[in-house]
């Protein structure tokens, strides 16, 4: 509640906008609510922060400390700044998400990472205050978000202005540390400081004592501890925890020391430690433990017609401990970090890191990088999303190994409801097919009137005949394991076929029919959906063709087909060459593994198609219900998968641009629902 005692959010913005700072019992809750995003929970204390799920590590941030003081200004600041209506869309969900996409030289203090004891959790690490809080409001700024014209500003500057000894230009860290008996973790908050008597004095807190000191802040009482020029805050019921750091020898900085360049350039990073990933791994194996008790026949499935499929279910749950093993074995650890370029826009990152010399490390150095112009040759129409991979082949192959081996145990199994014989010949065939592919691009544009008319792909492989012929083998092996349950395959057709002068291989898929097989109940309004999704039957037909020796090519349709075979013999640059992908390319880093970018516009006007298809077919017209404009050409999202050395990384970038043209798109949309509504 508000320090008066009171319920009433701390903050309301114009119509659509609200942000509700609500303090509770060792709780801050910071929600936001807007009509084009959910309601986004931003929970410090005993409560989650994001979605709560108790089989989550991140549903431990529970009983951590309220952000006060310099954490709370900070989450008012960055992750909680007011939104105006006019910008709806552009909500603190997608700035407190939002790191950059350029190189920001962040002079990393290393020296917080000994105030992380070697048996904590894991920790996040705030840079430069002053220098992210300017980032921060350069960006707001751009995008006409009017922030510092409003009351909570005044309040925000006014405390930060009332601190005294503070090193705002310093590292700040929250650590999250376990507790005995309990299953949720408790926070220390650890800020820099360069007179800790002043700093104390300022929040309230007793100078003259020495050791944890209690003071008030909204209420709530807090404890305050120096060690090493850093002050220490948590809640008062969190002492044990406060003591346990203070008397701390050991710190997690032996083993962050690999990570400790990249921790350097991060505005805001988390690192989950290894004995946490340990013990997310052990909680792994401890479920799937568990879930014997189904396939032994101890407890009985919640679903009867899965009976028939223990001995399957039972090689899979194998599977899975196998592979949580190892990654037990090797996974040291987990980060992430958000990063915010008034210039560029905002971007993410997560990595997993592994032992140097460890198994996923030697996978991880034996995949192949992408080159520069992946999406070469893919038809240059709007998209709603391109995307292009390169094959793993140690992994792919080691993968294959695992199966066989599955299959093999399979066999021995009398009620298997498939042919397991048959099922490893089709495996045989299609790694075949897999050990000769060298990358993989794809697209989906808006081109035709169902919404997979415009999906192609190009296979990057060895010999295209011999993967043209692997691929049709694969395929009829695979439909003879299911030869039993013949009923399953019904509406599944493949067959030889020639498109124009194009030799091609069609596999039709009724997905009217399949849709009632797999329990749909028959209703009118599906018909609808799926002959708007598929044409005008519901029926969803690929072509594979071979269109150059070392280009094999995919697509929903005849016409799609001839496109994309059109586009590779001439060599047309086709997405290589768009602007606004090369913009986006440009925040991602190179030598990736896999790409992806997604386009809005693209989005919008699928969706506006899929609607009208929707709208004729139920014989309500054939005319979107607003006169929508287009999105403008913006740069889409973008994001990478990259593996080095000893590391995976997942990266994810949001252009300033398509930020900007998204406020304006979203002010134009408003003022059209304005013009629409009735009077």
């Amino acid at each position: 509640m508000r320090p008066d005692g009171g319920d009433k959010p701390r903050r309301s913005l114009p119509e659509t906008v609200t942000v509700d700072f609500v303090l509770r019992a060792r709780s801050l809750h910071v929600l936001v609510h807007t009509p084009m995003l959910p309601s986004a929970p931003f929970t410090i204390g005993r409560t989650t922060m994001l979605k709560p799920s108790r089989d989550s590590i991140m549903s431990t941030l529970r009983r951590s400390v309220p952000l006060s003081l310099l954490a709370g200004a900070l989450i008012a600041a960055c992750a909680a700044t007011p939104v105006a209506a006019q910008s709806t869309l552009l909500a603190p969900q997608l700035v407190a998400l939002a790191p950059a996409g350029g190189e920001i030289p962040v002079d990393l203090k290393v020296s917080v990472l000994g105030m992380v004891p070697e048996d904590a959790y894991g920790f996040l690490v705030l840079s430069d205050f002053e220098k992210n809080r300017a980032t921060v409001e350069g960006l707001l700024h751009k995008l006409k978000v009017p922030f510092d014209t409003t009351r909570e500003y005044a309040d925000f500057n006014d405390f930060v202005e009332r601190l005294e000894g503070w090193d705002s230009t310093g590292p700040h860290a929250l650590v999250l540390m376990p507790v005995e008996g309990e299953d949720e973790p408790e926070a220390v908050l650890v800020v820099p400081v360069k007179d800790y008597k002043k700093f104390a004095a300022s929040i309230g807190a007793d100078e003259a004592e020495d050791g944890p000191t209690e003071f008030d802040f909204q209420a709530e009482e807090m404890l305050i501890a120096e060690k090493n020029n850093y002050a220490l805050i948590t809640a008062k019921e969190c002492l044990p925890t406060l003591e346990s750091v203070l008397a701390s020898k050991k710190s997690a900085s032996a083993s962050c020391e690999a990570i400790r360049p990249w921790l350097a350039k991060q505005q805001l990073a988390g690192v989950v430690l290894p004995s946490t990933v340990q013990l997310g791994c052990n909680e792994l194996l401890k479920a799937l433990e568990e879930a014997k008790k189904f396939t032994d026949g101890t407890e009985e499935l919640p679903n009867e017609e899965l009976t028939k499929y223990l001995p399957l279910i039972e090689i899979g749950r194998k599977a899975a401990i196998r592979v949580v093993e190892a990654a037990r074995d090797d996974l040291t650890h987990l980060t992430f970090s958000l990063r915010i370029d008034e210039k560029l826009g905002v971007a993410t990152s997560g990595q997993a890191i592994f032992k140097p010399n460890g198994a996923f490390a030697a996978l991880l150095k034996s995949n192949p990088p992408l080159p520069a112009d992946c999406l070469k040759n893919l038809p240059a129409e709007q998209f709603i999303m391109s995307l292009a991979y390169a094959y793993p082949k140690a992994g792919t192959e080691l993968f294959y190994q695992l199966i066989d081996e599955l299959l093999t145990e399979a066999s021995k199994i009398e009620d298997v409801p498939v042919d397991v014989a048959k099922l490893k010949e089709a495996i045989v065939a299609s790694r075949k097919m897999v050990a000769q592919m060298q990358y993989v691009s794809q697209t989906q544009s808006i081109a035709g009137p169902g919404m997979y008319d415009g999906v192609y792909g190009i296979f990057h492989v060895e010999d295209s005949q011999a993967f043209l012929d692997q691929y049709q083998e694969s395929m009829k092996r695979i439909m003879a394991v299911f030869e039993k349950q013949k009923d399953m395959l019904s509406g599944i057709e493949i067959a030889d076929a020639k498109v124009g002068d194009i030799h091609a291989i069609k596999m039709s898929i009724d997905m009217l029919e399949l849709s009632k097989k797999f329990g749909a109940p028959p209703q009118p309004q599906q018909d609808i959906m799926m002959k708007a999704m598929f044409g005008g039957e519901g029926k969803m037909t690929v072509f594979v063709a071979a269109a150059t020796k070392d280009k094999v090519v995919m697509s929903y349709g005849e016409p799609g087909l001839k496109t994309i075979v059109e586009s590779v013999k001439a060599d047309k640059p086709g997405l290589a060459d768009d602007v606004m992908i090369k913009k986006t390319a440009a925040l991602l880093p190179s030598g990736v593994m896999g790409v992806g970018y997604v386009d809005i516009g693209g989005y919008i006007e699928m969706m506006k198609k899929m609607v009208t298809a929707a709208m004729a077919a139920n014989g309500a017209g054939g005319q979107f219900p607003l006169p929508i404009p287009p999105f403008p050409n913006s740069p889409p999202l973008g994001y990478t998968f990259k593996t080095y050395e000893n590391t995976a990384t997942v990266d994810f970038v949001v252009p300033l641009e398509l930020m900007e043209n998204t406020r304006d798109f979203v002010m134009q949309i408003q003022g059209l629902i304005g013009a629409f509504a009735p009077r």
